[in-house]
């Protein structure tokens, strides 16, 4: 079974605007509500691709109840722990010229809560497939995904963490199945100068690798990505066209791969191919991709050895 792990979802707030925001009143083209968080997001793609999920993690309030009906509604599997303050509303602005994210407040979770959510990581066995996804929510460590991984390593459980900052910094050591940074992350994490040339974050990504990190993939946006293993080291190069959202690009690169790694017999480059045309195909689409999507974009991915 292949579990996600939302710390901090949100509902997302999308609204369309005809040019950027400015003071005074503006009218949108359109808006969407949709449930949004990391790891709610690679469940999402996983359930496009034909994989089955469990989604959980906190909600709270009346936006915890439109998460949870969200959830139902489009067939995702979920337990989440209630708790009593809301969950979040993050406000996602779009214009032809870009885009802005206004992150709400973060709950904080009791840790009465947070030992519940403990309690259910304890019960993952041998073969699960866990996905740490996103920030961390007020009251929680910055080690709080280290004690889970802490926790999991004696049985073997591959987890996939997706964060960033010291919540990332605090999982190095733990040799998790696999990381995901953008360039921004990994330069951070490694405290060296931001770059997007491929040899140099290449140069990185090797020395996270080298520390026990089983897979290190790098988004670099639209010079594709990056992934280090044990097979070696591979770039994909994906196809031009038209941005119309980065929200979510990430995420959907993550449930590519994991995909891919729950295939029998498919090699990281053909992992790498899937989860860049995921990543791709979504911020071409405006939303979460779809299947189809995702296979044309597939095609065009190119992937080399680097």
């Amino acid at each position: 079974m292949i579990y996600t792990v939302t710390l901090n979802p949100a509902i997302d707030y999308h609204i369309w605007l005809p040019s950027p925001p400015q003071a005074g009143k503006m009218s949108p083209l359109k808006t969407l509500c949709t449930a949004g968080g990391k790891g709610i997001n690679v469940s999402i793609i996983l359930k496009n691709l034909g994989h089955h999920s469990l989604a959980t993690g906190f909600f709270g309030g009346f936006t915890g109840s439109y998460l949870h009906d969200f959830l139902q509604s489009s067939n995702i599997e979920n337990n989440f722990i209630s708790i009593e303050e809301s969950s979040r509303i993050n406000a996602k602005l779009h214009w032809q010229e870009g885009e802005c994210e206004i992150p709400g407040t973060a709950p904080k979770i009791p840790q009465q809560a947070w030992h519940t959510l403990l309690d259910k990581m304890a019960a993952l066995k041998k073969g699960d497939f866990l996905v740490l996804s996103g920030s961390l929510p007020g009251g929680l460590a910055a080690d709080a995904y280290a004690q889970i991984l802490s926790l999991l390593q004696p049985k073997g459980i591959d987890v996939f963490v997706d964060t960033s900052g010291s919540a990332l910094e605090q999982i190095i050591d733990k040799k998790p199945f696999a990381i995901k940074p953008n360039h921004h992350e990994l330069a951070e994490l490694v405290g060296q100068k931001e770059s997007q040339d491929i040899q140099t974050n290449l140069g990185f990504a090797r020395a996270l690798f080298e520390k026990g990190i089983q897979n290190v993939i790098v988004s670099l946006g639209e010079a594709g990505a990056i992934l280090v293993n044990k097979e070696g080291a591979f770039h994909a190069q994906t196809p031009k066209g038209e941005v119309q959202n980065t929200i979510g690009a990430g995420d959907s690169l993550v449930a590519g791969f994991i995909a891919a790694h729950m295939e029998k017999n498919v090699s990281s480059s053909d992992a790498l191919g899937l989860a860049a045309a995921c990543g791709t195909a979504t911020a071409f689409s405006g939303h979460l991709a779809e299947k189809e999507m995702i296979e044309s974009v597939r095609k065009k991915v190119k992937i080399t050895n680097l």
